[in-house]
């Protein structure tokens, strides 16, 4: 059966992404990708195209990371292949595991909770901030060992491990917080003892919430600005890889969630600015004899389909030339997590010429 609207649409626009991989002679790493699990009546038709783009991923040796799971996702998240029943931690498979679980030799997932209770993308103040970062395991939260022993026995060899640098540096330039780093540092070795290597991961959006005390408010400051500089940025990944490099269980770091709202007059201009940050953070990361992989997102969300237009070439030299670029696709007409049934994408994308 040939393949439909949708099926081509999401294949041409992760094939932009490799395409340009092989084009740069580098490698890469899909750090978001997810399908949905609340028409059921779509559902094999959707595990079909997770199936397909896994197998497309796996061709052109991209790793990756299923977007989402964890403790904290609500019952009726329609993106989360995992759930609880009658338990705090996760005990049951949701829709879209099976597809996953055959791809466990490239595919990890998201374990989220340690950036939740946090501004993000591009709001620009916030109740949250560096001086009021919410409260452990009442606005965010690290997954417990049952859960990740879970994982483990459904076959999942790596999780990605979301944090908020606010909550970890809560000075910019200043020493890392000791309660915040240890957090993290259980939460990885929770994995490594159910038998999964992890990847920390910044999830600032290329920014930084400062509180201002005139307001009362976390003022967003972008990487780049007066408030943060490339330099602040370098400074954090010099100290977390400092606290980190010994700790068993770490697969690679991840240097930043979806750079966005970066200074500069036009989405190339910002996406140079990212270029440089980036750079500046794996100067830092090997200036500590830190030999980790290393994933370097792309500007603009990391979206796969526009990889091209943010970053013409490859940017980054790393003298061990152990890094990933990693991009994000979503699969619906509007590249989040809003999916609507499978027909309406189909229509969609056959409207766009697929």
């Amino acid at each position: 059966m040939p393949d439909d609207a949708l099926v081509r649409r999401v294949r041409a626009e992760l094939k932009v992404f490799t395409d340009w991989l092989q084009a740069n002679g580098v490698k890469g790493y899909i750090g978001e990708f997810a399908w949905p699990n609340n028409y059921p009546s779509d559902q094999d038709r959707y595990n079909a195209l997770a199936e397909r783009y896994l197998e497309d991923m796996k061709a052109a040796g991209v790793t990756g990371a299923a977007w989402a799971t964890g403790e904290w996702w609500s019952s009726t998240y329609n993106l989360s292949q995992y759930g609880k029943s009658g338990t705090s931690f996760l005990n049951t498979t949701r829709p879209q595991a099976s597809i996953l679980e055959r791809h466990t030799d490239i595919a990890g997932i998201q374990v989220n909770g340690g950036e939740f209770g946090a501004a993000y993308g591009t709001t620009s103040t916030s109740t949250f901030s560096n001086v009021d970062p919410g409260v452990y395991n009442t606005a965010y939260h690290y997954d417990s060992q049952s859960t990740f022993d879970y994982l483990a026995s459904r076959g999942i060899k790596q999780v990605v491990i979301p944090f908020r640098w606010e909550r970890i540096e809560p000075t910019i330039g200043g020493p890392l917080d000791a309660t915040e780093v240890q957090r993290l540092k259980d939460a990885i070795t929770r994995a490594h003892n159910a038998g999964m290597d992890a990847i920390p991961m910044v999830a600032n959006y290329g920014a930084y919430w400062l509180y201002d005390g005139s307001t009362g408010q976390g003022v967003r400051q972008a990487i780049g600005t007066s408030a943060l500089s490339i330099a602040d940025y370098a400074s954090l990944w010099q100290k977390l890889s400092a606290a980190l490099k010994g700790q068993a269980g770490i697969a690679a770091y991840g240097l930043m969630r979806e750079p966005i709202g970066l200074p500069g007059a036009t989405y190339r201009d910002q996406a140079i600015v990212w270029e440089s940050a980036s750079q500046a953070a794996v100067d830092a990361i090997r200036g500590n004899a830190d030999t980790h992989e290393l994933l370097v997102s792309g500007y603009r969300y990391s979206a796969a389909q526009n990889w091209p237009d943010q970053h013409p070439k490859a940017w980054i030299t790393d003298p061990l030339n152990n890094f990933r670029y990693e991009a994000h696709h979503y699969w619906s007409s509007t590249h989040d997590g809003n999916y609507k049934s499978y027909d309406e994408e189909v229509s969609l994308a056959a409207a766009m010429g697929y």
